[in-house]
């Protein structure tokens, strides 16, 4: 016999027979010593596909290919497995439904940045292919079908699929991937992990010209009787939103914003103008004695002071 070392850490096994006798049951046996050997050994679950003999040499690259080929229909309900290339039915049609309620479900969840639902979607969607019966091949496809879907949706949203995963060709990758273990992993690294970062980017942005926008309303509006509620308005948002996003923004929360924008503009008046106490109120949109309780409290001093010490200086 003479092993083989293939690049994605399997092995290949040539066994050299006595021409006419049988072979196919100490083959078996081989094969099932060499499964425990390695199952005590390394701890690691076995597949081994046994091709059909072959009486010519140069058979034999063609050989290795088939049985490299015929480990992608290894059965999920078994931990090790033994797969006779004479006996496997490539024409089998118990194949498992695809979960086109689950791919609906993560498709969704990934749109509307729901990370984590997209992560358990994921696993539901990669065990749902892993029914009792499903190969290696079936799982693999099935994921191939689901990065298709993906690369749709990523379109459709306005997102460049190249640039977004930087020109790597993801099919490829998935194709070459011979672990449905692995799958999962890649699938959360590769694809939901930079399509969410985008996301996130994409709304850090649009929130900072929101709150660009609700600014500008708030200095050409700050004379006027303005609130949260109208502000948010104005803008096409609600309170809520407008309220956390402000202060996430900012570092204010609205209405500091804005009694600190109007108290500005009243130290300005006070500085520059003869105008009287109660009509800087009125130009800042405050009533004459709230705007001196307030206006004491933030600066220490009352307006009328402020006015007489600014001159002063």
């Amino acid at each position: 016999s003479s092993t083989i070392n293939f690049h994605d850490l399997g092995s290949g096994v040539l066994l050299i027979l006595p021409e006419g006798e049988p072979c196919t049951e100490p083959i078996k046996v081989f094969s099932e010593e060499l499964t425990q050997a390695v199952n005590r050994l390394l701890n690691m679950r076995v597949t081994i596909a046994v091709s059909r003999t072959m009486n010519r040499i140069s058979d034999i690259p063609l050989a290795f290919e088939g049985v490299k080929h015929a480990a992608s229909f290894r059965n999920f309900e078994h931990d090790n497995q033994i797969i006779e290339m004479e006996q496997l039915n490539y024409e089998d049609g118990a194949e498992p439904p695809y979960p086109f309620t689950l791919e609906r479900e993560f498709l969704q969840a990934l749109r509307t940045g729901q990370e984590a639902d997209a992560r358990a979607l994921l696993s539901d969607f990669q065990n749902a292919l892993s029914v009792q019966g499903a190969k290696a091949i079936d799982v693999q496809q099935g994921m191939l079908h689901l990065l298709g879907s993906v690369q749709h949706a990523i379109l459709v949203s306005g997102i460049q699929p190249n640039r977004l995963f930087k020109g790597a060709n993801l099919y490829e990758q998935l194709s070459q991937m011979k672990e449905p273990a692995a799958f999962r992993d890649w699938f959360e690294a590769k694809v939901i992990a930079p399509f969410m970062q985008e996301l996130t980017n994409r709304s850090d942005c649009q929130v900072k010209q929101l709150m660009e926008q609700a600014m500008i309303y708030m200095q050409q509006n700050y004379m006027l009787d303005i609130s949260l509620d109208n502000c948010a308005d104005h803008i096409g948002t609600n309170p809520f939103f407008l309220s956390k996003s402000f202060k996430r923004v900012t570092g204010k929360n609205f209405i500091d914003y804005l009694t600190e924008l109007r108290l500005e503009k009243a130290k300005e008046l006070l500085r520059e103008s003869e105008l009287k106490i109660n009509t800087v109120a009125e130009q800042v949109g405050y009533q004459h004695s709230y705007f001196n309780r307030i206006f004491k409290k933030l600066e220490g001093m009352t307006p009328t002071r402020y006015r007489e010490l600014s001159r002063a200086e």
